[in-house]
């Protein structure tokens, strides 16, 4: 399997890419598929077994979710403390 088709390389592509992916291995309703659904059926084309694959890709999506949640959640931190800083100058 190339590095390109392991589970983080996978998860961590845009959704469009594996879009393409999918089309060019001939998968079958790729774009009703969830990503780490789809994630399962590339690395199954390839030879995976998802019985075994789909806890390590299940583990990784939480991960990413995680820490795309924990950015977000410093984004609205910041953006709230710049509309205070922005409040409090045109304040005075």
């Amino acid at each position: 399997m190339s590095a390109v088709l392991d589970i983080d390389n996978l998860l961590e592509s845009p959704l469009a890419d594996l879009h393409a992916l999918a089309g060019e291995l001939d998968i079958e309703g790729y774009r009703l598929l969830k990503k780490s659904d789809l994630t399962i059926a590339i690395l199954e084309s390839r030879g995976a077994t998802g019985d075994e694959i789909r806890p390590a890709v299940e583990a990784k999506s939480q991960e990413l979710a995680a820490i795309k949640a924990e950015r977000e959640r410093e984004l609205a931190d910041q953006e709230a403390a710049e509309a205070e800083a922005r409040e409090a100058a045109e304040a005075e």
